[in-house]
């Protein structure tokens, strides 16, 4: 399993990709989309997550599954956060990638022993019941849903202990997500 830590930032290499600072992605999200709109569970799955989202967009990108999307987005929620904090969040929001997308990017890079690749990820994924909700980190902790399972995946990306409880709960089969 790779949770990915507490990284400092992913930098984008090559491609004119710009470096991702995700201490300061997860202060502003923190601060920005806060209570119905807030994204994830702590600091430590933001960090996490940020470090495991593809880093190879453009700085000022408003679509695509990338952290620059994301951090466009972080942004933009200062003045309207419910209708950008969903895009900045782990599950993008339609906007910065599909949540499909989102959840299988991240979970080939933190759950490796669940998901090894991102096809078999993504054929799963589009099998499950979305909330068809605006996604929150405190609405989705249970339920046989896609959300749930990117709670879950946004947890695990916390740390490798967290990784071992919350990676299963990923699953199709999850105990948690049923």
């Amino acid at each position: 399993m790779g949770g990915a830590g507490g990284a400092g930032g992913a930098g984008g290499a090559g491609g004119g990709a710009a470096a991702v600072d995700c201490d300061k992605y997860c202060t502003d999200i923190a601060a920005n989309c806060m209570g119905e709109n807030q994204q994830y569970a702590d600091k430590a799955s933001c960090m996490g997550s940020c470090a495991g989202f593809p880093a190879d967009g453009k700085d000022g990108d408003a679509a695509g599954n990338t952290m620059q999307c994301r951090i466009y987005h972080t942004s933009a929620a200062t003045g309207d956060p419910a209708m950008h904090c969903q895009h900045a969040g782990p599950s993008g929001g339609a906007t910065c990638g599909s949540l499909c997308q989102a959840f299988c990017s991240l979970a080939v890079k933190t759950c490796a022993t669940e998901w090894p690749q991102e096809g078999e990820c993504m054929t799963s994924c589009m099998a499950w019941t979305a909330a068809g909700m605006t996604y929150n980190a405190a609405d989705f902790t249970a339920g046989n849903t896609t959300e749930c399972r990117m709670y879950h995946l946004s947890v695990a990306a916390s740390d490798e202990t967290a990784a071992v409880t919350h990676c299963p709960h990923t699953k199709a089969m999850s105990d948690t997500c049923k």
